[in-house]
């Protein structure tokens, strides 16, 4: 689905997989790699028939991380998304205003949580700088966790505000994808930025190497 590189001396790689039916997609497997004190280390989640069925980390949660609510995989079912596939909005021939409205459900192996989309505001070329030159969508998307966070995370959750992001539709695919997402974090204000956009391939896909990306 795409790599994301994260600011400072961190990358991260993410590869889903899933098939198109019925005007969405069915997630099948996700991939991840990241590297972590000159270390790479990888997790991976399984799917049957759209539901999470098996999860392997190379991280191991330190003790004040792990939740005292978990969730166990088997109990999350169909209709989640990884976090990555979970921002891929399918339009089903409905105005790129669709890609902001509605609520997913998002599971990353540990966490489940929901998105929701709201305050739509259509954007028109001219009002835009992004180089797809075509009409976006702007709106703010609202994070609440539902299981498996600690407790830290759960009391950040109540003062975390909502997300800003534009949405543009990828080619005549029939989705929309962010543009861009600007957020508030422990950190600070963070902004990320899609610089490649998706392209069509007849050539077999291979995941990402992330040893390539990290290199000097």
């Amino acid at each position: 689905a795409g790599f994301g590189r994260i600011a400072g001396q961190s990358h991260v790689v993410s590869t889903t997989r899933g098939a198109r039916r019925n005007g969405t997609l069915v997630p099948q497997r996700l991939d991840l790699s990241w590297t972590s004190e000159d270390t790479i280390k990888s997790s991976y989640m399984d799917y049957i028939d759209g539901a999470p069925h098996k999860f392997v980390s190379g991280y191991a949660q330190p003790e004040e991380f792990r939740s005292k609510n978990p969730i166990a995989i088997e109990n999350v079912g169909v209709g989640s998304f990884d976090p990555f596939l979970g921002l891929l909005s399918p339009l089903n021939g409905r105005p790129l205003r669709a890609a902001c409205n509605g609520t997913k459900r998002i599971f990353d192996g540990r966490r489940l949580a929901t998105l929701t989309a709201q305050d739509v505001v259509f954007v028109p070329p001219f009002e835009h700088d992004f180089p797809q030159r075509r009409p976006a969508v702007r709106c703010s998307i609202l994070w609440q966790p539902v299981a498996g966070y600690s407790e830290a995370s759960l009391e950040r959750a109540a003062e975390f505000p909502p997300v800003h992001a534009h949405f543009g539709q990828i080619s005549n695919t029939g989705f929309a994808a962010p543009l861009d997402i600007r957020g508030k974090s422990r950190y600070g204000w963070v902004t990320i930025r899609a610089i490649h956009y998706f392209a069509e391939t007849m050539t077999p896909f291979l995941p990402f190497d992330i040893r390539e990306i990290t290199a000097p």
